[in-house]
């Protein structure tokens, strides 16, 4: 059965004008070639529906990196800086920077996906004889691409290897003025976190460096959204498995109100350059 009932999945509704038919664009087209951009920017299909609409920020911290990847969707390409978003698993870092990533592509801007986790991995299997794709078939995008987001940077082990091949792609995109979109969970979700010894230790000192003139690095903190949020809400209408506590978190509450950016008080735009920048403290 077809998905899209005016084309019938052809990408071509029939239309007749002056007595002479013919056909014109379907809007599913303008869809479908927006989809196969994200999956050939290398978008996980986990995240191909991420959008800031369904964003939903319960930290005041949430909800300011949604208004600096807003800012940053907004302003684009007139940006002086990328974004580091750093802090716990399950805050929304990514579905953030996916979400720029999709706005932009609708602008028919170039954009690419990378975990990096999953890039050190192809990379050593590269090395192999037997491998069909080289290293520079893997690092050439990375530094091409118009807008790069890495994802999950600094889970790998530490080593001098894995830096090489960081300040390699990090140092071309700060040389050639190419932004970039960054995330970590680098951080312990507690107040006076050093993250940037955190950060030095774990990406060598001369990536960190690159880093902090290339992006505004923000700290974000809130609930693991899948274990606090979803798995709660699944339990309301599935039942409650074997070894899984039901929560009383209230779920779809409304997030704290934060200060529109530009307006002062927390919501105040971050500056250009790459300092750390903390959310408010919890009173």
């Amino acid at each position: 059965m077809a998905t899209c009932q005016p084309c019938r999945d052809t990408g071509w509704v029939p239309v007749e004008r002056g007595g002479v038919a013919g056909v014109r664009p379907c809007a599913c087209r303008r869809e479908r070639e927006l989809r196969y951009r994200l999956q050939g920017a290398g978008i996980p299909p986990r995240f191909l529906d991420a959008e800031f609409d369904t964003f939903q920020p319960i930290h005041e911290s949430q909800a300011y990196a949604l208004e600096l990847a807003l800012q940053f969707t907004r302003s684009y390409p007139d940006v002086e800086s990328g974004l580091f978003f750093i802090g716990p698993t399950g805050v929304g870092k990514t579905h953030l920077m996916v979400a720029i990533l999709k706005a932009l592509a609708q602008r028919d801007v170039p954009v690419l996906f990378c975990d990096c986790n999953e890039l050190l991995t192809q990379l050593r299997r590269s090395y192999s004889r037997e491998a069909s794709v080289s290293e520079a078939d893997l690092i050439q995008p990375l530094l091409e691409t118009e807008l790069v987001f890495l994802d999950d940077l600094g889970a790998h082990r530490a080593s001098e290897w894995v830096f090489d091949v960081l300040f390699s792609i990090i140092n071309y995109r700060y040389n050639h003025r190419k932004p970039l979109l960054v995330t970590s969970n680098l951080i312990v979700d507690r107040p006076g976190e050093d993250v940037r010894s955190l950060l030095v230790s774990h990406l060598s000192q001369r990536v960190f460096s690159r880093l902090a003139e290339m992006c505004l690095i923000t700290v974000i903190r809130g609930p693991d959204y899948r274990v606090e949020i979803r798995q709660p809400a699944w339990q309301q209408t599935r039942g409650t498995g074997d070894g899984l506590t039901q929560t009383n978190l209230r779920i779809g509450s409304n997030p704290p109100s934060a200060s529109p950016a530009g307006g002062g008080g927390r919501g105040r735009r971050g500056p250009a350059t790459g300092r750390l920048v903390q959310p408010p403290h919890e009173s």
